[in-house]
């Protein structure tokens, strides 16, 4: 994970908060956000635990809806869904889709970034987007990619992407 020492951090489809909370130890703050309300309540659930609940602004709804007007984030975490399929219901909404909420996702995030922001993004090869997809997706939404490593599990391999605003880019 990029350091975040100080940094302003937004951690989208949260799930368990487990990334938000592992930044919230060096973040200045975090928001949190799921569009499953049991996810929400276990990210309460789990800074409230590690004592970090007046670091970590925990809220429902998807992607960027629950930001306010003038929020902006050093860095922007994101590990969209991925498994080809259309979820039912909110739970199956946290694995299931088609890429689309991830090409949504990039094209919306660079308005988040502060200046000198970062992207954080986790995908799988089991995903219905390539890498190069995935890439070129960001760099027509004013990213450009910075850091790339890959790390193979036994069925799929992980890819993290990280993006910052191309110069010139607000």
């Amino acid at each position: 994970m990029v350091s975040c020492e100080g940094f302003d951090v937004l951690d989208l489809g949260c799930g368990t908060g487990i990334l938000g909370l592992l930044a919230a130890r060096k973040a200045r703050r975090v928001v949190a956000v799921d569009v499953n309300p049991k996810a929400v309540e276990c990210t309460r659930f789990n800074a409230e635990a590690n004592g970090l609940e007046a670091k970590v602004d925990v809220r429902l709804g998807s992607l960027f809806q629950p930001l306010k007007p003038g929020e902006a984030f050093n860095l922007i975490l994101f590990n969209p869904p991925y498994l080809p399929g259309k979820p039912r219901n909110p739970s199956e909404a946290g694995w299931l889709d088609s890429g689309e909420t991830a090409l949504k996702f990039l094209r919306e995030a660079s308005r988040w970034l502060k200046p000198g922001g970062l992207v954080q993004l986790v995908y799988s090869s089991l995903g219905a987007l390539s890498v190069r997809q995935i890439v070129e997706a960001a760099e027509a939404s004013k990213l450009k990619l910075v850091e790339q490593k890959a790390f193979r599990s036994l069925f799929e391999t992980f890819t993290i992407h990280v993006f910052a605003l191309r110069e010139g880019e607000t």
